[in-house]
Formats: structure tokens, sequence, C-alpha cells
């Protein structure tokens, strides 16, 4: 089979795809492979019959179509590797000058295909080989992360059969538990410094709603992985890493810690159902929850693209097309250009269904992840979709300039802002027990050349009965839930000093403003 058979033509039509999915597997599920996979698979088809018929040959039609899959699906990698770059003044990165070496090459190689190859059967089964090799390495990428993480996710299980027990009065219902995480929402001296904006007014409505905002709380991580890992779990994560017996952690383990943390468990434990949102990205997607919500969208629907999807085809000869923006090709343009549809939808809605959680008889813990002030920054203020591609055609979804970034971040705080102040209100109006509620930054913002804003993050709980006093201004998020489970569960956890890490050591608070939390013996 493997020297007749040319069925490396369709092999390599799936790398592509593959292949990008193993570098993005930590960031996206697997499924969202299966579109492109088809989609490719379906256009070689058709090159390699349009060449059978024409060259009347199968091997050398297997070669034509081959050719064509190499320089279609790598359009896309060497135009964004040679866009930064110049060679005697002349960027050689554009269109104009890639499009036509590319046309120059594919006709030289059907030349050389029809009038210089003297015996093409020889070939193909160095090339079917060579495809499944090729083949192989995505495919085993993937296969290993799959492995890593179900070690991780049984490792953070068996994390949580050693913790404090929760326990209750049987006689008083149990609180609502809210745990919502506002993806970089810093503090509100951070935004103020350096985006010019007063956020003072919608903490001021917080606290007179009840909550307490921790002026002075920073994260005690810089990243959503690590940050989540620590506060969901009570620790940080060099004492995490020892109860799991490893040197230190890996991606694969935050994710699990994330998905199947101490929090999480502690509460189902006392009869709590877990709620939990369709977030796009694979480490805060807990899927397992009782009650997991997120947008469905059609297998079929060729109107909308996914960001991974919109992602694969700017790395095809199909983005010298969207980039012409040709008059017909607009819709089609706008599709890959702007692909953050189903961004929008998730995170509608997060905000749209939260405050229904109220409504649910049993008690519930919600971890909510809101990709919002996070960019891309697609909300105005009214909630409406910024109509200026500016905002989010930059970097990962960022603006194209500092001003662009610096709108666009304030816009989505106040957009939030009006979200959550109604979300709150419904929560405590529906609420037949009065619930804990928490709004968190799991980090804050990064300016290049000055990473104090990194780890500075809006921080506010609404603790009934009084538990308030228990928050203090520099708590960080790894005390948040010892001071609840202490509070309201019969723990006695106590609180773990407030450091913060951007590297391996902690990084002292320089504000003036900040104020020492209570005395703090234990050690992370």
């Amino acid at each position: 089979m493997l020297r007749r058979i040319p069925v490396y033509v369709l092999l390599f039509a799936v790398y592509p795809s593959l292949a990008l999915l193993s570098e993005n597997i930590r960031e996206v599920e697997a499924s969202v492979v299966l579109r492109p996979a088809a989609a490719s698979i379906l256009l070689v088809t058709a090159a390699y019959l349009a060449f059978r018929l024409i060259l009347r040959d199968t091997c050398r039609a297997a070669l034509a179509a081959t050719l064509f899959t190499v320089l279609f699906f790598s359009y896309g990698h060497v135009y964004q590797a040679l866009e930064p770059h110049a060679v005697l003044g002349v960027s050689i990165g554009r269109h104009r000058y890639l499009l036509p070496i590319y046309l120059c090459l594919f006709c030289a190689g059907l030349w050389w295909l029809t009038r210089r190859l003297k015996s093409s059967g020889s070939i193909t089964q160095a090339l079917n080989v060579a495809s499944i090799a090729a083949l192989a390495m995505p495919v085993l990428s993937i296969g290993a992360f799959q492995l890593s993480l179900t070690r991780s996710t049984q490792a953070a299980i068996d994390l949580t059969s050693s913790v404090q027990a929760l326990s209750r009065t049987p006689e008083t219902p149990l609180p609502d538990v809210y745990y919502i995480i506002l993806d970089t929402y810093s503090r509100q001296d951070i935004i103020e410094r350096w985006y010019g904006y007063d956020n003072e007014p919608f903490l001021d409505d917080l606290r007179h709603m009840g909550f307490v905002v921790a002026e002075c709380s920073r994260s005690n991580y810089g990243a959503t992985q690590t940050s989540l890992a620590s506060s969901l779990n009570l620790a940080y994560l060099p004492e995490i890493a020892g109860r799991l017996s490893k040197p230190e952690l890996g991606k694969d383990d935050y994710s699990s810690l994330i998905k199947q943390s101490t929090v999480r468990s502690s509460l189902s434990r006392l009869g709590y159902r877990t709620v939990a949102f369709e977030t796009g990205f694979e480490w805060t997607r807990v899927t397992d929850a009782d009650y997991y919500l997120g947008p469905g969208r059609d297998a079929l629907d060729l109107q909308r693209l996914g960001e991974y999807e919109a992602l694969f085809v700017k790395t095809t000869a199909i983005l010298a097309l969207t980039d012409a923006r040709q008059k017909y090709l607009n819709p089609y343009a706008d599709l890959v250009n702007y692909p953050y549809q189903d961004h929008i939808e998730r995170q509608l809605l997060i905000l749209d269904q939260l405050p229904e959680v109220a409504s649910i008889p049993e008690p519930t813990f919600t971890f909510a992840h809101v990709l919002i002030p996070h960019p891309p920054h697609v909300f105005a203020p009214d909630g409406s979709i910024e109509p200026d591609p500016g905002f989010y055609r930059g970097r990962l979804g960022g603006g194209i300039s500092d001003e662009y970034s610096r709108i666009g971040y304030v816009h989505e705080v106040q957009f939030v802002n009006r979200r959550v102040l109604g979300i709150v209100e419904t929560i405590l109006a529906e609420s037949t027990t009065p619930p804990i509620i928490v709004i968190q930054g799991d980090t804050g913002v990064y300016r290049s050349g000055d990473d104090s804003g990194l780890l500075s993050i809006l921080n506010a709980y609404y603790l009934p009965d009084g538990g308030g006093e228990a928050i203090y201004p520099s708590i960080t998020p790894v005390n948040t839930f010892r001071v609840i489970f202490d509070l309201y569960f019969g723990t006695s956890y106590g609180l773990l000093p407030d450091l913060s890490y951007a590297g391996e050591d902690p990084i002292p608070e320089t504000s003036a403003a900040c104020l020492p939390g209570p005395d703090q013996d234990a050690q992370p």
C-alpha cells in the first residue's frame, strides 16, 4: 500500500491543522480542529481530482496536489515571518512580492512534474513514510498533553482529599458562594495613574451594597493560571508542588488545579453544586461542573469562524485575499480579521446568566472567569461593539497603539462595571440566604518597562453577618478562601503572608497608601 497508493496527499492535508492545534492545545479544546481539518481535506481532494483530470496520471496528480498543499498552507507562516524584516530598505513581507514568488514556485514545480520527472512511482513510498512521520509529531504532542493532563487531574483530586473538611450548623442554610474573576481588572490607583480614569465611583457603589474593597490588594502571581491555581487551593505554588511531590508545577498542573480545586472539592462535599461557564480557554473550562453554561454553535455554521479557525486561515494563502479586502470578499474578510463573535457571546452569556444562579434551589459555588477588560477590547461603555477595528487589530487582539489600548481598556472597565452592579443587585435581591460574593482581578495590567500594575488588582468582598471586618486593605487572593472557610465553614486555616511574585522572589509593596495586614505567622 505504501508503495502504490499516495495516501500522503490526505496526510499532508491534515498536518497543518493538527500542527497548529498542537501548538495551542493548552488554550483550546481539541474539537476546534475538526472544521479546519475537514476543510483542508476537501480542498486538497478537489485539487487532486482536478490535477488527475488534467494530467491523467495518478502519481503526478498526487505530487501536484501536494505541491499545492505545501505552498497554500505555508504562505501565511512565511508572510508573517518576513513581514517585520527588510532587505536593502525594502520590506519583502508584502503580498505584492510574496504572491508572485509563490506563483513562480508553483509553476516551476508543475513544469518539473510534467516535463522533467521521469518516474513518479518510486516517490510515492518515500512521501507516504514522510507524511506519516510528519503527522506523528503533532499527534504525539497532543497525546502527551492529554496523558499529562490526566495525570495532573488525578494528582489535583488526590490533593483535595487531605484538606480540612468544611462543617455546617444543621439549622443554618448554606450561603451561595460566587467567585467572579474579571480578567486583568486592575486596582483603582493604577487605573487612574495609567489610564486617567477615576474608578472610585464604582467602588463606592460596591461599598454602598455592603462590599468591602481591599484598596491595596495585589495578586500573588502575574499570570491567570498561577494566580487562580494558588487562590483556589489556598496555598502558594511551592507548597502545592511539595504536596504533589513535584519539584515544580507545570502548565498542565495549573489547569487541573483550577478545575479540580480545593475550594470546589471542599464545597462539593458539603453539598454544594458547582456552576461554571465556557471561557474559551482550556485551563478555566470546568466542563464537569454540575451546571456548565456556554453558547452553542452549529458546527455547520459557515458564516462564523472561531478564534482558532481564524488563526488557521491566516496561516494559509487566503491571508492574501482577506488582506486585499476586495469588495466581493468583504464579508469573508471580516470573518478572519474580526474573529471575536464567539468571545462576545461567551462574555455576554456569563454576564446574563450570573444573576440566574440565585434561583437554583441547592447551595451553589459559582466560578465565573470573565475575560473583561482583557483584550480584545470589543465592548463600548454601553455594551455595544466597538466599530473601530483599531481597538482589537493589534498584537494578541490588543489596540493598534497605546492610545487605542488605553481607551479600549477604560471602555471595557466602564461596561463591566455597569453590568457587575446590576448582577450583584439581582443576586442580593433574589437570594433567600445572604450570599458570599468575591469580585477579583486575577492579575492587573502590564505596561512595557513598568510592571507595578501587573500585580495590582481589584479585590472586593461581600461577606454577610459582619464577615467584612476580617478583610484588610492588603489581603491577597491566597487568603480569600482561608478567610471565608474559617468564618463560615468551621475551618482553622488562618492567614498566610501576603506575598506577590513576578519571578522566584517576592516583590515588596511600594505604594505608601497600602497598609500591612494582620500578624501572619504561617510561611508559604
